[in-house]
Order: structure tokens, then sequence, then C-alpha cells
């Protein structure tokens, strides 16, 4: 029989026991509350989003995870907003409300970063689209995923940013002095625009959409930009430069020591554009600090014999100026087949009768299409000649007549369509 001292002594173990194996992660007091100090720098140790240096107010987005498991919902932290106020890449929380805490448990964590942030993020797929290059920084992806085994004890996370895709910079000159630059327009043939990129295992699916992608040039005409996916095989891109009337054409097949573009890398072309007699194309590489340095390579083209697509002499198709958003001042050729009555492409219309809208028309390729889908929408500019000439509430004999119009490729009704219109020819007559 156990005496009274005996039974107290087995009660205090048995809770110390229970005590012990309720908490198997000993709180401690002193991480209570310790949230993260973020400090971010782009590849090599270089601070910075676009070629220079992180802009104030860049925001970038985190996800805190176990260190034992994968990025799900199951997360401790998810897609929360940072931003570097001053730019120097220090980044601290947009809202304190939502600062990220360490588990004071001293659980290890991970971490997992991304830039440039987005408010939304379905499924943990960042949607990668290159078609508007006016802002390279908004399009320039970064992913981190280095930051591992942080605990509160040590709570600076240095998060070391990668490029994801890949860049090329012209610099463009022309033999002749006398012969202008100004209005210059470059565009990459046959690449991809869109892709989804998984914040998981950091790795850019394939394209979703291939098309034209219209560089960002100087308004002088003397260089141009663009960030690009990376493909591993260039022989069916081409670069395209438009002067005017004048084209220029580079198949990159030409170059023989690149043939593909990878990874946060970039590629620096010389170009120097010939007039009536041809183009000379050489590839260099620079001192690079935040990209990957890339060979040297030359290459001497003619100058086209053949209207470029998109000029008035061979117009855009349709279906050809669909897959093109983004590029300006091209030509496209299509019938009048109705209006939009609404807001969006759905909303169209395909006869003439009791017209309720005289600002758009929809042109399709066939005189007869009857497929919202397939209808390209054209914006009529209030008080334009053109709109007077076009609008079907004062013309309804138009429908089904074929139109040559120019313009800049832009989101209109929720489609590919024309919102700013410069010239059109009906009925033979240019306005």
């Amino acid at each position: 029989m156990l005496s009274m001292k005996s039974k107290n002594l087995l009660i205090c173990g048995l809770t110390i026991g229970t005590l012990s194996s309720c908490y198997q992660e000993i709180p401690n007091p002193a991480h209570l509350g310790k949230t993260i100090e973020v400090n971010a720098s782009i590849q090599d140790g270089q601070t910075r989003a676009a070629d220079n240096s992180w802009a104030v107010g860049d925001a970038i987005g985190i996800y805190m995870k176990k260190s034992t498991n994968s990025l799900s919902s199951s997360a401790l932290a998810q897609n929360v907003k940072y931003i570097t106020a001053n730019g120097s890449g220090t980044f601290e929380s947009s809202d304190p409300a939502k600062a990220i805490t360490l588990p004071y448990t001293g659980t290890k964590v991970d971490f997992i970063a991304y830039y440039p942030y987005k408010t939304t993020i379905s499924s943990y797929s960042y949607p990668v689209n290159l078609s508007d290059q006016s802002k390279q920084t908004d399009i320039d992806l970064l992913y981190s995923d280095n930051a591992k085994a942080i605990t509160p004890s040590n709570p600076s996370v240095s998060l070391n940013f990668v490029h994801q895709l890949s860049k090329i910079v012209l610099n463009i000159t022309s033999n002749k002095s006398d012969y202008s630059l100004s209005g210059l327009r470059v565009k990459i043939a046959n690449v991809g625009i869109t892709a989804s990129f998984s914040l998981i295992d950091g790795s850019l699916g394939a394209p979703e959409t291939i098309g034209n992608i219209a560089l960002k040039t100087s308004a002088d005409g003397s260089s141009a930009e663009a960030i690009l996916m990376p493909s591993s095989d260039l022989s069916d891109k081409t670069l395209i430069f438009i002067v005017g009337e004048d084209s220029y054409t580079i198949p990159l097949k030409t170059i023989s020591n690149i043939s593909s573009f990878d990874k946060s890398t970039k590629y620096t072309f010389d170009i120097e554009l010939h007039p009536m007699t041809g183009a000379t194309a050489k590839m260099t590489s620079t001192e690079i600090t935040d990209w990957i340095n890339t060979p040297a390579e030359s290459a001497t083209i003619d100058q086209d014999s053949l209207p470029y697509a998109g000029s008035s002499e061979n117009p855009y198709t349709i279906e050809e100026a669909k897959g093109n958003m983004g590029e300006k001042d091209v030509w496209v050729k299509g019938y009048i087949v109705g209006y939009y009555s609404g807001t969006s492409y759905s909303s169209f219309v395909n006869n003439a009768e009791s017209v309720t809208k005289n600002t758009n028309i929809a042109l399709a390729s066939s005189a007869t299409e009857t497929d919202p889908a397939k209808t390209f929408p054209i914006s009529l500019s209030a008080g334009s000649t053109i709109k007077d000439v076009l609008n079907l509430q004062t013309h309804p004999e138009n429908l089904s007549k074929e139109i040559l119009i120019k313009g800049d490729l832009e989101s209109y009704y929720g489609t590919v369509g024309m919102k700013t219109v410069k010239n059109v020819t009906i009925d033979g007559v240019s306005y």
C-alpha cells in the first residue's frame, strides 16, 4: 500500500508527464511577436528590380511555410505584400497588421517570394503576360526561394531574387546621316506572350499564346528593348524593324552562335540599318552586372523586298490582328458585319437595323459572320470624320463592305480590337 507521500509524488509525476506530452514544442516567451526583417537582392548581390536599383514603392509577395512542407494552403503566410519605401532593398509589410510573425515555438520556416506583386494568385500560379512592354519593371518576373530554416533567434530574411525571363536590348543606327529613325517600330515575331509560372517549384510553363511582341522603342529610334520568355529554339523567330514604309528583317536563325534565349540572360544587339541596300546586325556582349553575359555575333541581311505584315500593302487579317495585341500603326482588312449594343463583344448585333450605337463597328473575316467571338471591335471617336463615314446608324449601307483600317491593336470590348483609329479606306476613298 502506497503511503500518502508516495501518492503525492506519483500524481505530481503524472501531471508533469501529461503536460510534457501536450507541448512537444515549448513556447519561448522571447519569440512571441517576432516579425521578420526583409532585405532583398537580385542575383550576384545587385539590389535592383529594373537595370540599376529597386524603385520607391516596389512591392513583392511573400509566402512562409514550415521547412518540411511544400508550398500549399498550409503555408503560415500567404502572399503578404511587402514594399521598399525608399528603394533601398529593405522591405516592410504594406500593412503593419499583416506583418509576418515567426512561429513562437521556434519551428524552422522557409520563404518563397516573387516580384512584381499581384493581389490575387490562383493555385500558386503566377500569370505571365508580356504583350505590353511599355514598363519593363511590370513584367520583369523575379523569384526567390533561398531563405530556408529561419528561426526567431535570427529573424533576418535575406531574399535573393533571380530573373526568370530573358531580355534583349537593341542599339540602332543607320549608315546614312539623313535617314531619320524617328518613329521606328520594332517587333519580334513568333514568341511566347502568355504563360504560367509555378511559385511552388519555380518553373515556367510552356507558352499559352504565341505571337508578335512590339518592343519598347525610344522616340528617336536609337534603342529598343523587350523582356521575353526563355526559348531553347530561335529558328522560327524574327526581328522586324519598320521605318515609315521601309522594313528590315533579321531571322534569328542567322545568329550562328546564339541558338536560344536563356533565363536570366540579357542579349545586346548593335543594329545598323542600310536603306535600300540592307541592314547590318551585330550582337555584342557588354559588361552586365545584373544579368548573365552573352557571346558576340554579327549578321548581314538585305532590306525586305516584300511589304511587311501589317502594312497598307500587306494588311493583317482579322485573325492576325487578334494575335498581335500591342502593335501600333498597323493596317487591318475586314468586313463590316455589325456593331456592339453593350460594353463587351458578346453584345454583337449582326445587322444594321435600328442601330442603337454609332460609336463602334464590328469587323470580321467573312461578310456573313455571326459569331461574336470572331469579330473585331473598332472604336469610332466622337466628332471624327472616320465616325461620320463608317457608323452604321448613319450609313446602314456600309454593312458587309470590306474596309482597310489603320490604328493601334488594344484590349477593347473584352477582346482584341482597335480603340485608336488613324486612317481608313472604304469604297476606294481614304480618310
